[in-house]
């Protein structure tokens, strides 16, 4: 443990801004330059043990001047000499802590942002803001990934700042065209980046420090995101979703009742016991069908509701939305949809009653209005209402 028990306390508690960069980009180490004088003047250094090896961890001054490292088993050992560090702990050091001599504020750096739960207590209240960071060229591909990546992972209340590293030293370009390069970079991310900083890398450089940033582009980015997200799911995966679901809700059934389009419900519609003496046997059955559909009508409902769950919770209030209708409109098109037969009146035996049910395919014909009106009335209407809701998530947040 680190012998300073309150230091150790504050790497818990303090809250955490990350920095991050494109691999392989050295800007990103530049920008702790400003932090802390223990890596100035030390870019050899630094790219040759530290870049991209370990995580670097920079604490508040105020609490501390003493250099440490955390081994690979988890404990930490205060560090006398920075340069002797990676001949002693070469094989098992995984963060360099280090205290920042020019920050004002209470909390940690990391680079290259990746957090250790020795000191993150929560994602929620640990997480303060991530910088990224960009040299010339500027506005690269894998860049903006990143960008369009930390939108979609981090929460939007997370702040997150653009640096834009302005070389100092003339050569391949002039100041003109870096700031034009970084213009034309900026633009091409500012809808949902607000907060984007030049970051000239001087002595005493704290234009960055000042954090100004408006949420609701970025809110509308990252859900735009999920929306997209939601999309391809739906193109990809509805059709089977919709597919398990009835078969479990409609098919199967829950809480011990048969489903409502199983063969027990079908046979039940058409037992003899509650046909007999009828003088339209095929209406009879269909009436039979109805109330047992009437009754299970939930079921219809509840599908509804599971895939609207399924792709929509993250948009709408789903337990708001009254999908009680849905099994109303089925009832209603078998009502008015089926073609009844010329009435024949019930046999006085059981046999009878089943060779004539066989004879004219009362159940099959029921069957197969139901099966048409599910398809319609329920498969099809689900689908389009759930594509054009997603549309409408979308154009919201466009």
């Amino acid at each position: 443990m680190i012998n300073d028990n309150r230091l150790y306390q504050l790497l818990q508690v303090l809250p955490l801004t990350i920095v991050l960069g494109v691999n392989l980009d050295f800007s990103r180490y530049r920008y702790f330059y400003q932090l802390t004088d223990e890596l100035k003047n030390r870019e050899t250094f630094v790219n040759l043990y530290l870049k991209d090896k370990i995580d670097i961890l920079v604490y508040p001054a105020r609490y501390g001047q003493d250099i440490y490292v955390k081994l690979s088993d988890g404990g930490y050992e205060k560090v006398q000499d920075i340069d002797k560090v990676f001949d002693v702990y070469k094989n098992s050091i995984k963060t360099l802590i280090i205290p920042g001599h020019c920050l004002n504020n209470d909390f940690l750096f990391e680079i290259p942002g990746r957090w250790d739960l020795d000191y993150e207590l929560t994602f929620k209240n640990s997480l303060f803001q991530i910088i990224f960071v960009e040299s010339f060229p500027y506005g690269k591909e894998n860049f903006v990934k990143l960008l369009n990546e930390a939108v979609q992972k981090y929460p939007y209340y997370v702040v997150k700042k653009v640096l834009y590293y302005k070389a100092v030293k003339t050569g391949a370009t002039d100041t003109t065209s870096l700031d034009d390069a970084i213009n034309k970079a900026a633009s091409k991310i500012s809808k949902y980046i607000q907060d984007i900083r030049i970051f000239e890398g001087k002595e005493n450089d704290d234009k960055d420090r000042k954090i100004s940033y408006d949420f609701s582009a970025q809110f509308k980015w990252k859900k735009l995101k999920e929306v997209e997200a939601v999309k391809r799911a739906f193109e990809s995966m509805f059709e089977y979703d919709y597919s398990i679901e009835s078969t479990r809700l409609l098919c199967v059934g829950e809480n011990e009742k048969p489903g409502v389009l199983s063969e027990q419900s079908f046979q039940k519609a058409a037992d003899f016991e509650k046909v007999k003496n009828a003088e339209d046997i095929e209406k009879v059955i269909v009436a039979n069908y109805l109330a047992i559909l009437s009754d299970n009508k939930e079921s219809i409902a509840k599908l509804a509701e599971v895939l609207y769950e399924e792709y929509l919770r993250g948009f709408l209030s789903v337990e708001k939305i009254d999908f009680g209708e849905m099994p109303n409109q089925v009832i209603c098109s078998i009502k008015r949809d089926y073609k009844f037969k010329r009435k024949k009146s019930c046999p006085d035996t059981s046999v009878e009653y089943m060779i004539l049910c066989n004879k004219e395919g009362y159940i099959v014909k029921l069957k197969k209005c139901v099966n048409k009106i599910i398809e319609e009335r329920v498969h099809l209407k689900l689908k389009k209402d759930i594509e054009q809701k997603i549309k409408e998530c979308e154009a919201k947040y466009l």
